[in-house]
């Protein structure tokens, strides 16, 4: 079996917070949350970390959900600061899994940025992206998501 055969199931829970994420003892009220599965076949354009596996299957899930509904969270409005939170889950029955990416962003009137710790990388920025003010948390998710991985 090559590369290109290797399969697996990428499994990953996304959760966005009001505020900004401190330390574990934050309490963060829980503003939409986002899951899903998907069969992952390895490629060369492809990443290969858990962080980077996750956050590509949140882009089409963010991608398809787009296509289909405005806002994707019609009830999630965004807030000037939030935290998400993205993790590989294990096991389908498992509610909770490991955290791989976090994203500190800043909502403006126009634009969004955010700083995002990637599991086992240092920081980065993402941003600024324009957003609109109708835009949901998800909709600046999908836009950050956008930027990172431009050649997906």
């Amino acid at each position: 079996m090559n590369a290109a055969d290797k399969r697996e199931v990428v499994i990953w829970a996304a959760r966005s917070h009001v505020g900004e994420y401190l330390d574990e003892s934050d309490e963060l009220p829980l503003l939409s949350t986002r899951a899903g599965s998907r069969e992952w076949r390895e490629h060369e354009a492809l990443p290969t970390d858990d962080a980077g596996m996750c956050l590509v299957c949140l882009l089409a899930d963010l991608r398809a959900s787009s296509r289909n509904y405005f806002p994707i969270d019609s009830s999630m409005k965004p807030e000037r600061l939030m935290t998400v939170f993205v993790e590989r889950i294990a096991r389908p029955e498992d509610s909770r899994g490991e955290p791989v990416a976090r994203f500190d962003i800043v909502f403006e009137t126009n634009v969004a940025s955010a700083g995002v710790i990637l599991k086992g990388a240092p920081r980065q920025d993402v941003g600024p992206v324009p957003c609109a003010q109708r835009d949901g948390v998800w909709e600046i998710m999908l836009k950050f998501l956008s930027v990172m991985y431009s050649g997906i």
